[in-house]
């Protein structure tokens, strides 16, 4: 599987690929420049429970952290993950993580 991002300095998008299909994606926001929401995540029904958001989320924390943004958890499925992974609280503004 790999995970691509792509981004127009408005929105963004983190895909998982593997070979031609588009197995996942995590959609993003800017709301500045040291800051983004994130809103959805989706998988493909064929890919479910195979560990594909896990994947999108991980790489959504790493871009934020190599990037020095912070990220707002809008997307029930990266709250949940968040709540699942206190070592990512970093990537929070400030109290979210509490």
């Amino acid at each position: 599987m790999d995970i691509i991002r792509k981004d127009n300095g408005k929105r963004g998008v983190f895909m998982a690929l593997e070979d031609d299909s588009q197995m996942g994606e995590m959609t993003y926001a800017w709301l500045n420049d040291n800051l983004i929401i994130i809103d959805h995540t989706g998988v493909h029904p064929t890919y479910e429970g195979q560990g594909v958001g896990k994947r999108l989320f991980l790489e959504a924390i790493a871009f934020a952290r190599q990037s020095n943004i912070r990220i707002i958890p809008s997307c029930s499925f990266v709250k949940v993950m968040f709540k699942r992974m206190p070592e990512t609280h970093d990537v929070l503004p400030d109290k979210q993580g509490d």
